[in-house]
C-alpha cells in the first residue's frame, strides 16, 4: 500500500520511479544547546604563527641574498667579458700589426729577389759582352796579319814593310774602335799602292 503524502505533496496515480520521495537529509534527533570544546584544540595564535613568521621572514631574507649575490655574480661575469673582449680586440689588433708587417717583409723581400735577379742579369749580361768584346779583340788581332800576309802573297803590295807598318798603325788606332765604326777603317800613315794587275 502507497503511504500517505508528506505535507505539501500528494500522490498521484503515475510515478517517474518506483520509490516514494524521502527527504536527503535525516532530522536531527535531539535539541543544540552547546559544544564541547577540548582544551587541545585551543590555541594562542600569536605565540603559535611566530614559527611560521620566522619561516617566511628567513625564506625572504635568503632570496633576496641570493638575488643579490646572483647580481653581483651577473656585475662580475659582465666585468670580466669585458675585459676578455678588450683583450681580444687588443690581439687582433696585434694580429693585424703582425700580419701586415709580414705582408711588408714579404713584398720588401720580393722586390729585394726581383732586384737581385735584375742585377744578376745585368751582370751576366755585362760579362757576355766583355766576354764578346775578348773575342772579337783576339779574332781580329788573329785577323788582320793573316789578311794582309794573303795580300802580299797575292802581290798587292809591292813594299815590302806596308804588313808591318798597316799592323803597327792599326794597333795604335785601336782594334776596338774600327769594329765599333763598322769595320777596319783605311790606316793612316804610309801605305803601300795597290797594284792594277798582279
Amino acid at each position: 500500500k502507497t503511504p500517505e503524502p508528506q505535507e505539501g505533496r500528494k500522490n498521484i496515480d503515475v510515478q517517474v520511479n518506483d520509490f516514494c520521495c524521502i527527504k536527503c537529509f535525516r532530522p536531527k534527533p535531539g535539541n543544540e544547546l552547546a559544544f564541547n570544546t577540548s582544551s587541545s584544540i585551543l590555541f594562542d595564535f600569536d605565540v603559535e604563527v611566530q614559527p611560521m613568521l620566522q619561516v617566511l621572514e628567513g625564506k625572504t631574507i635568503e632570496q633576496a641574498l641570493l638575488e643579490v649575490l646572483e647580481e653581483e655574480e651577473l656585475a662580475s661575469l659582465r666585468a670580466q667579458q669585458q675585459a676578455f673582449k678588450e683583450i681580444r680586440d687588443a690581439e687582433l689588433v696585434e694580429v693585424q700589426r703582425l700580419e701586415e708587417r709580414e705582408r711588408c717583409l714579404r713584398v720588401e723581400k720580393e722586390n729585394r729577389i726581383k732586384q737581385q735577379k735584375a742585377v744578376l742579369e745585368k751582370e751576366k749580361e755585362t760579362a757576355d759582352k766583355i766576354a764578346a768584346r775578348a773575342f772579337a779583340q783576339q779574332y781580329l788581332s788573329d785577323l788582320l796579319p793573316s789578311v794582309y800576309s794573303n795580300l802580299k802573297d797575292c802581290g798587292y803590295f809591292y813594299d815590302p814593310n806596308v804588313v808591318e807598318k798597316l799592323i803597327y798603325f792599326n794597333n795604335r788606332a785601336g782594334i776596338t774602335g774600327s769594329a765599333r765604326g763598322g769595320g777596319a777603317g783605311q790606316p793612316e800613315g804610309p801605305a803601300a799602292g795597290v797594284q792594277g794587275d798582279p
